[in-house]
């Protein structure tokens, strides 16, 4: 039985209802209409070339997310039918949400290794840099793995499609984790900057975008963590409105970890292409589309770049 106020109690709920179907709709329709506008792009950036780790991301990230949100928006149809009065519990409804706990750290985790590899390629692939974002990264998802593992063991005593109250200490544990990795991301990319600053080297469209990046990639998740905690700290919002809720945060992780990888592909062949054509010893060289161009750009030296 639900602890909290149930939307069917609300005069006004078929109103209520509705509107917040539409929210966890719009959702999905703001997926779709980034993957529309960003597909020129993305076939022009993402298409070419060897299957990277990169590309490997950033599909994940735009159409396994995607999937995700359709089996969700499927799932949240599903758990609203069992709110009816008349409506049996379901025995599926605990594994839907375990489903949801999964899906959230999995977005987050792709989100966080886009950011870490742009970091390791920030400091031109630095073997001390590399090892010490392994760790950074190692470290994080411990501490989410066993955050969300509490979680989902809450989860899983749950009866029927009204979600309980999960473990508070599972929630701040995953918090620490996602905020000790993001923290990090930060702070090295500030770091460079300064570094490069000092040592006279000119701020480089790379620099740019990752301190823009970066600072907004920042404010996103400890945005959306905020909201998760206040939101499991609480537990009073009717299922219909954390469906909505959970349907944005897939969204906006989706959005934020496709638009890190294209864009810093973008600004890669963009400038690789402009130096290469300006420079009259390579007159004759052709693109070569097998190479990351991200990483190639990251690995020159800030001195080289105009």
């Amino acid at each position: 039985m639900n602890d909290g106020p149930q939307i069917a109690n609300n005069p006004n709920a078929p109103l209520v209802a509705q509107a917040v179907s539409f929210v966890s709709f719009a959702a999905l329709a703001a997926q779709t209409w980034e993957l529309m506008v960003s597909f020129t792009d993305e076939v022009e950036y993402m298409w070419r070339g060897k299957f990277t780790i990169f590309k490997t991301l950033y599909f994940s990230a735009r159409y396994g997310m995607l999937a995700a949100q359709v089996i969700n928006q499927t799932l949240s149809f599903y758990v609203d039918g069992r709110q009816q009065p008349k409506s049996q519990p379901s025995p599926l409804c605990p594994g839907i949400f375990i489903y949801k706990s999964i899906i959230s750290q999995i977005g987050l985790a792709l989100v966080e290794i886009i950011l870490l590899l742009r970091v390791y390629a920030l400091y031109n692939q630095n073997h001390k840099a590399r090892r010490f974002l392994m760790l950074v990264f190692v470290a994080a998802t411990i501490l989410e793995t066993t955050g969300n593992g509490i979680v989902i063991r809450s989860l899983g005593s749950v009866t029927g499609c009204a979600p309980a109250k999960v473990d508070k200490n599972g929630i701040a544990i995953f918090g620490l984790g996602a905020g000790f990795c993001q923290l990090v991301i930060l702070s090295t990319t500030l770091v460079k900057y300064y570094g490069s600053r000092q040592a006279g080297w000119a701020r480089t469209p790379l620099t740019s975008l990752m301190l823009k990046e970066g600072a907004a990639a920042f404010i996103l998740i400890f945005t959306l963590l905020t909201i998760l905690i206040a939101y499991e700290i609480v537990r009073r919002i009717d299922i219909q409105v954390e469906n909505a809720a959970f349907s944005w945060h897939i969204a906006l992780l989706s959005i934020a970890a496709s638009r890190l990888v294209l864009n810093m592909r973008k600004v890669a062949v963009t400038h690789l292409n402009r130096h290469t054509s300006e420079d009259d010893s390579m007159a004759t060289r052709t693109y070569d589309s097998t190479q990351d161009e991200s990483f190639r750009l990251t690995s020159l030296h800030e001195s080289y770049l105009e």
